[in-house]
């Protein structure tokens, strides 16, 4: 598959019939169509992702200097999130 990105990616996850995928440099990733076709989602952050996960009907993604973002829309559109902690998160669970 083609990623429309070339950086990393360190977490995958799969929810509402969506893969979204995070990494590198704040980018995220999401398919629609079992993982064929990969489009763009707008992060608004520039920090490297290590974690993604999907619980309540919410993509929760965690990394680099507490960096918390969310997405509701099935991983089209993420908001921030105020965090705790400016430590680096490694994972996200439900």
């Amino acid at each position: 598959m083609t990623s429309p990105t070339g950086t990393s990616f360190i977490g995958v996850g799969f929810g509402n019939n969506t893969f979204v995928a995070v990494g590198d440099s704040g980018n995220i990733v999401r398919s629609t169509d079992n993982g064929s076709t990969w489009d763009n989602a707008t992060s608004r952050t520039g920090n490297y992702f290590r974690g993604l996960g999907f619980g309540n009907n919410t993509f929760v993604a965690s990394g680099e200097s507490g960096n918390i973002v969310i997405s509701t829309d099935n991983g089209t559109t993420w908001d921030n999130v105020t965090s705790p902690t400016g430590n680096v998160f490694w994972g996200v669970g439900f």
